[in-house]
């Protein structure tokens, strides 16, 4: 069952962030994704695919750099400079540039090759980010932020137990840093660890009561562990906070879905749309709750945006065959049940 969908390039949440000598704060935008089952024992309700659990919101790569104008690069920290602004205007591959001047000129600068890193990161390049992340710690040892940002990047690889450690010296080191609880909670909880990550969910709530992201993956981890009450609760906090949280409103949709609330489940999945117009797996769970409310048209049109979406697999193509059989037209239910079944068996 799919807690949350996304396009799989939007996965790891919003969140890198780097602490240097010069600003504090940058940002991105990547998701992470975390698999989790069917508690609620729903058949054919959900897309099979991957749930989704996002990091805290906007607050890394880029919130506080200067403004995208390079200054003149006279020494390492003028090649600095020039590298932020390039990374506030996305421009990654000059900012790897004029890093690589800075570091040049100064060997020691621990700041560039933090900034590097983020660039690197920005593009992907999780190895060289991390590479960089490792010697900006090697120079200072108490750069509390190389080891949250070399956590996200050992959690966008996979590697759950590196990212853990890192999370863990970030805590050290500063904590009170309510995102370094909130990543290490979705490490935990990539591992199917729910009990460690809901409290450092908590934890992360607790010292920033705003924190709508935190709210959401604490709801599904309840919902993993069958606690829907809690779930629901926490899913309507987080859209409380964020109203522009699709994967709270999407959650929530599936929630009212089990409950048979099919108009709350319909506008939830109506919000997931607004917020994010090729959300192929709300417009699928849209469309089978117009269906049990005996609205095939609409059904039909949502099955059809699911399958111009990307959402290619056999259920789908069943769903709209027996919508079409609903409105009597046989031949495009056939050709459907046709499509399901070439599907299924692989020919």
């Amino acid at each position: 069952m799919k807690l949350y969908s996304a396009a799989e390039d939007l996965i790891l949440a919003r969140h890198w962030r780097s602490l240097s000598q010069m600003t504090k704060y940058l940002s991105c935008a990547l998701f992470l994704v975390i698999v989790i089952g069917n508690p609620t024992g729903l058949t054919g309700a959900v897309s099979d695919s991957s749930p989704v659990v996002q990091l805290p919101g906007e607050r890394l790569f880029g919130a506080a750099l200067p403004p995208a104008t390079p200054t003149p690069a006279i020494d390492a920290k003028g090649y600095f400079d020039s590298g932020q602004a390039f990374l506030r205007g996305k421009e990654y591959d000059k900012a790897i540039d004029a890093l690589n001047e800075a570091i040049r000129l100064d060997p020691n600068f621990a700041a560039a090759y933090m900034r590097r890193g983020v660039a690197f990161a920005e593009q992907g390049n999780f190895g060289s980010a991390i590479r960089d992340f490792n010697i900006a710690i090697r120079l200072d040892h108490n750069y509390t932020h190389a080891y949250y940002d070399r956590g996200i990047a050992f959690t966008k690889q996979g590697n759950f137990g590196s990212a853990i450690s890192d999370f863990n010296d970030a805590i050290r080191l500063d904590h009170n840093d309510a995102d370094a609880y909130y990543a290490r909670g979705v490490a935990y909880h990539k591992q199917g660890e729910f009990d460690k990550a809901m409290s450092d969910y908590s934890e992360a709530i607790r010292l920033d009561h705003n924190n709508a992201d935190a709210y959401y993956a604490r709801g599904t981890a309840y919902n993993s562990q069958g606690s829907f009450d809690k779930a629901m609760s926490d899913y309507n906090e987080a859209i409380r906070i964020d109203p522009n949280l699709a994967p709270a409103y999407y959650n929530r949709g599936l929630a009212y879905t089990n409950q048979g609330n099919l108009d709350k489940a319909i506008s939830d999945f109506n919000e997931v749309i607004r917020i994010d117009r090729n959300n192929a797996d709300a417009y699928y769970n849209r469309g089978n709750a117009h269906y049990n409310q005996g609205e095939f048209d609409k059904a039909t049109s949502d099955y059809n945006d699911a399958i111009r979406l990307g959402h290619n697999n056999a259920d789908v193509y069943y769903r709209r065959g027996n919508a079409y059989v609903q409105v009597g037209d046989r031949d495009r239910a056939d050709a459907d049940f046709a499509t399901a079944k070439r599907l299924e068996t692989g020919q």
